[in-house]
């Protein structure tokens, strides 16, 4: 049975040890994906937005989904704001998919496990589409809670991707694929890796932040137990003796 209503929970949150092991182990399985909405004003300028439910009428928008991982940008679509989602999202993640799993030497498709991280705390993807994905032998993670500012597509690739267009807005004149396009010919592999790197560091810091606090908290724990085992001895002893 169809469903378009939004998944409440993916369930799985990336955590430190999951990235570790699969960017040192297994980098060539995790593919990053993220979804921006981009409005060319009349100006000639461009302007980011997570969602288009605010935008004016007369505005174009236009919704840029990026899959991609430390070897670039393996695929992507545009859709005007007034086309479905779905259709163009399952025919961009079928090419991602392809090209991930096809090596660059030619060899035997593989049908290996895969592992999608989608750049969001709150899941953004519709039933549809998350049975969709996990079809295809993926394990679909999203960042944990308090981990927004790790966010390596948004926080990175589109704050990139904003400068380019922003610097050359009249050179393309609202057309984002031509300026995608663009961005992917001139960008090299270096930038990708290197916003991969931020992202597993960023991560790591957070992760020992809260081995930290963690440590304080159970510090703090122990002693205000020995305090209310001392109080309670205290007021046994008392009422013994009186």
């Amino acid at each position: 049975m169809a469903s378009s209503s939004q998944v409440r929970d993916i369930h799985h949150y990336i955590m430190y040890e999951n990235i570790q092991k699969l960017l040192t182990m297994h980098p060539n399985s995790v593919m990053f994906y993220d979804d921006e909405w981009i409005s060319y004003n009349d100006d000639g300028t461009y302007q980011f937005e997570w969602s288009n439910d605010n935008r004016k009428s007369e505005v174009k928008m236009e919704q840029l989904g990026v899959w991609w991982n430390k070897t670039g940008i393996i695929e992507y679509f545009v859709k005007p704001s007034t086309s479905s989602t779905n259709a163009l999202l399952y025919a961009s993640f079928d090419n991602a998919n392809l090209k991930l799993r096809r090596p660059c030497d030619g060899s035997q498709y593989s049908a290996e496990q895969l592992y999608l991280i989608a750049d969001y705390t709150n899941p953004q993807f519709t039933v549809d589409t998350y049975r969709y994905i996990r079809a295809k032998n993926y394990t679909i993670f999203s960042l944990p809670p308090g981990s927004e500012q790790d966010t390596p597509t948004r926080s990175y690739l589109f704050k990139a991707f904003n400068r380019h267009i922003q610097n050359k807005h009249k050179k393309y004149n609202g057309d984002i694929i031509r300026a995608m396009n663009d961005f992917c010919e001139k960008t090299e592999v270096a930038f990708f890796v290197k916003g991969i790197d931020t992202f597993f560091n960023s991560f790591r810091k957070h992760y020992d932040e809260k081995i930290e606090i963690s440590g304080d908290a159970i510090w703090i724990l122990k002693t205000n137990l020995r305090f209310v085992l001392f109080e309670c001895l205290h007021t046994v002893k008392t009422l013994y003796y009186a």
